[in-house]
């Protein structure tokens, strides 16, 4: 009789041991389903930038700024743009912000009639082996 009760009781603690994880495993994946649920109907990823307006990913910050520069995708081309941007800044005593994806959020990023210089062209990646260090331009992003 003795084997039989032993069965039972293990049995009962299995079944407790089991209710007890998946209550605990169950929060979190509801949570994380119900959040890709909503997030599915946000439309872009990222901002869309008016003629002279930009925002960050918050969309609550819309900055009115005096221009907005892509660079050329060549690099060549992107430091001869730069150096020409970043001297007429300076002459023209103007705030210049670097933009990438503009994941940063709180309005802090823009300044107010400064200049804008879109770095997503320049996305190249570069690894040194001899240093184990990776080189990443501005506009490098983890996913397209």
């Amino acid at each position: 009789m003795r084997n039989p009760e032993r069965r039972r009781a293990a049995r009962l603690a299995a079944g407790l041991v089991s209710i007890v994880l998946a209550a605990a495993v169950a929060r979190p994946v509801v949570h994380v389903v119900r959040t890709a649920l909503r997030e599915r109907g946000f439309s872009k990823p990222t901002p869309v930038w008016g003629p002279t307006d930009v925002e960050d990913i918050s969309r609550l910050s819309r900055t009115r700024v005096r221009t907005i520069t892509t660079l050329p995708e060549d690099e060549a081309g992107a430091i001869e743009m730069l150096r020409r941007l970043l001297r007429d800044a300076k002459e023209q005593h103007l705030s210049v912000s670097i933009a990438g994806a503009r994941h940063s959020m709180g309005g802090h990023t823009f300044t107010p009639d400064g200049v804008v210089v879109d770095m997503l062209p320049l996305r190249a990646m570069s690894l040194d082996d001899q240093r184990n260090l990776l080189h990443v331009q501005a506009g490098a992003k983890w996913r397209t």
